[in-house]
């Protein structure tokens, strides 16, 4: 009974196992769309010839280890080849082994360089990374203000932390002037993709009364609309007064005439 109960457990075990590495294989995958076993063979060739997309596609398989082993070294060599050629993607990623000293040495002055050159040609991601970069002073001078424009322009991309950065720094005042309305509205924006606690912190603001631009409550709406209504009743009061006042005067006029 209990060599069952051993075997049991030996099975769960492996099954637990070979779960979570189809989940980290899945999720290397997810980083690296339309990469396979067969991309390096493909693409090596073209790569030796100084083709920047197939340099960027065979660093990407040295960097996940697909169809070949694992090398950050290798990874950082060829997307170095393919960013000096301009390519944006390798670029960015360039900013991130040096941002995580994979492949090189660490720099954050490095990462920052390159992060810079990807964000300047409209790169999402390397908006967002540079935009950090300015809100910690990591690499280069902090600058709230030019933190917030790269969270802006990451958000602009489709990057909901880049959206949910800004409606922070528009919540607090922080690199730019408060804006509690233009902070519901980026607030809710990453909250349409379930990033973080955007949703949670929306409501808190709807809660304090604050109302996303370009829209006002129905409450408000009804309000202002009674207000309205109300001027103009007194205003029709008033002229059937005036009018009333007017006819006795002439009335009266006429009897003395």
């Amino acid at each position: 009974m209990k060599s069952r109960n051993i075997i049991s457990i030996i099975f769960a075990t492996l099954a637990l196992t070979l779960t979570s590495l189809t989940s980290l294989g899945a999720e290397l995958n997810d980083n690296t769309p339309g990469i396979t076993p067969a991309t390096y063979r493909e693409y090596i060739n073209r790569a030796d010839q100084g083709d920047p997309e197939a340099c960027r596609m065979v660093a990407q398989c040295y960097r996940d280890g697909i169809g070949v082993r694992a090398d950050y070294k290798q990874a950082w060599d060829w997307y170095a080849k393919a960013a000096a050629a301009g390519d944006l993607e390798s670029q960015y990623q360039l900013g991130l082994l040096y941002r995580d000293g994979k492949g090189v040495r660490q720099s954050d002055k490095e990462a920052a360089y390159w992060f810079r050159r990807a964000a300047r040609n409209n790169h999402g991601g390397a908006q967002l990374a540079i935009a950090d970069c300015f809100y910690y002073g990591k690499g280069l001078l902090p600058d709230y203000r030019v933190a917030a424009e790269n969270y802006w322009r990451a958000s602009q991309n489709g990057i909901d932390e880049g959206s949910y950065n800004y409606a922070m720094m528009l919540r607090d005042g922080k690199g730019v002037a408060q804006d509690l309305p233009r902070a519901l509205r980026y607030f809710r924006k990453a909250a349409a993709h379930n990033y973080r606690d955007s949703a949670v912190l929306a409501d808190l603001l709807v809660q304090q009364g604050v109302v996303e631009q370009g829209k006002r409550p129905l409450v408000q709406r009804t309000e202002a609309s009674n207000v309205k209504k109300d001027t103009a009743k007194k205003h029709q009061t008033k002229q059937k007064a005036k009018s009333k006042k007017s006819h006795k005067k002439h009335k009266k006029a006429r009897r003395h005439a």
